[in-house]
């Protein structure tokens, strides 16, 4: 029988030893992202930190916007995933 390797969920790219991602070229205009800005465009504070981890700098303001979209209620279900887990996986009848 092959024994299967037992894998850990996935850690953010500076705790798995990789280096920061390059800084990025900055455009002239763009506001000074920070907590407060991330936070305007939904991010809460876990969820900036988690960016942050991600990508081992500050982000552009067009990869907050990025990160914002992928994780917006629209897009992942932020608040409706328990509800969904807790309903029957089918149909009755």
């Amino acid at each position: 029988m092959k024994k299967t390797k037992k894998t850990s969920p996935r850690k953010p790219a500076l705790s798995r030893g990789r280096k920061p991602l390059p800084a990025p070229v900055e455009r002239a205009g763009d506001p000074e992202v920070t907590a407060k800005l991330a936070a305007s465009y939904g991010l809460n504070a876990v969820e900036y930190k988690k960016v942050l981890g991600i990508m081992g700098r500050l982000p552009t303001h067009t990869e907050l916007g990025i990160f914002s979209v992928m994780w917006s209620e629209h897009c992942s279900y932020k608040t409706s995933k328990p509800h969904l887990r807790a309903s029957p996986p089918r149909a009755s009848g």
